[in-house]
């Protein structure tokens, strides 16, 4: 090429794209004229790398579809499908909300076409994710185009609770006096189909008679979506027996009835549950209560076991 009516004793940067889009600059001073030659081309030094007439470029990349979903991990998969003329050293993502990115995962790279892979971790359940291949070589990082991949809703799992305290107790343990150590007598740990020793129970022979137990904890949870009362006891005429409540989200949910079996006394104990549906938190969990309250007075009423299965996810 010929560039004319140019100043004289003037150096001129001039920029020209090649098939890496680099940038090269060409000075020559050659009375008004400035000359750039196809020579001069091919002899300069590339400044994204390599040299001495041979062209680099930065690897080119495609960005595949993340494998391996779950709700806080993901496996993202890319492939270099030029090196651009040098060995890739460094392959990885970058990720995050936006195409903004913010977060990059890479690990060192041996060389050569072909397809890479990277777990990562610590991702947010339900939630949309970009992500982009990169590769490094001696011409600087290519990348792959963006992509996105949405994380799995969260495994529901659960945990159990059991009395911890008292803050009421009105039910007589064994048909004894009512004491503060009513809770110690429902068996602790004791998980249906197991059955809880018979000797161990509270009962109510006054009737209406209420123990209201605050409950042990699980830590980590997120969201809460069923709480289940399990207790193993009888009664001793139709309509005897026991009603349980809960507390959480800062209220008393509905009383139910637990519906244990009842036989004027001689009816063998057995398991029954109450479930509570809602949408709740750990700091609802941590303030749980449990009531039980005796339905009509009878010392053949009894409560031998008491716990709690929470539905939560973390």
């Amino acid at each position: 090429w010929e560039l004319t009516a140019l100043f004289e004793t003037t150096n001129y940067q001039t920029k020209y794209a090649t098939s890496d889009n680099g940038t090269s600059t060409v000075l020559y001073e050659v009375g008004n004229h400035l000359k750039i030659t196809p020579d001069a081309i091919a002899s300069r030094t590339n400044t994204t790398g390599g040299g001495g007439g041979q062209q680099t470029s930065v690897p080119t990349l495609t960005t595949n579809t993340a494998t391996d979903l779950a709700a806080t991990t993901a496996t993202l998969n890319g492939s270099i499908t030029s090196e651009g003329g040098a060995s890739s050293t460094i392959v990885g993502f970058q990720y995050g909300l936006t195409t903004s990115y913010g977060s990059e995962a890479t690990s060192t790279y041996s060389g050569g076409t072909g397809a890479f892979s990277k777990g990562i971790t610590g991702l947010t359940a339900s939630t949309l994710y970009h992500f982009k291949a990169e590769a490094y070589n001696s011409a600087g990082w290519g990348y792959g185009a963006d992509a996105t991949l949405t994380t799995s809703a969260p495994t529901p799992q659960t945990g159990y609770i059991d009395p911890a305290s008292n803050v009421q107790y009105q039910l007589r343990t064994e048909a004894g006096a009512a004491s503060s150590l009513n809770w110690a007598h429902i068996d602790q740990g004791i998980r249906q189909p197991n059955a809880p020793s018979i000797d161990s129970y509270v009962t109510d022979n006054v009737g209406g008679k209420t123990d209201i137990y605050t409950m042990t904890s699980l830590t980590g949870v997120s969201s809460i979506s069923n709480i289940t009362v399990w207790g193993y006891g009888k009664g001793d005429h139709v309509g005897d027996g026991f009603t349980v409540g809960i507390y959480m989200g800062g209220s008393w949910l509905t009383q139910t009835d637990f519906n244990f079996p009842t036989g004027n006394g001689s009816v063998p104990p057995a398991w029954r549950s109450v479930s509570y549906d809602g949408a709740w938190t750990q700091a609802d969990l941590n303030a749980i209560q449990v009531k039980l309250i005796g339905v009509l007075p009878s010392t053949a009423n009894q409560c031998e076991a008491i716990y709690a299965v929470v539905t939560y996810t973390q």
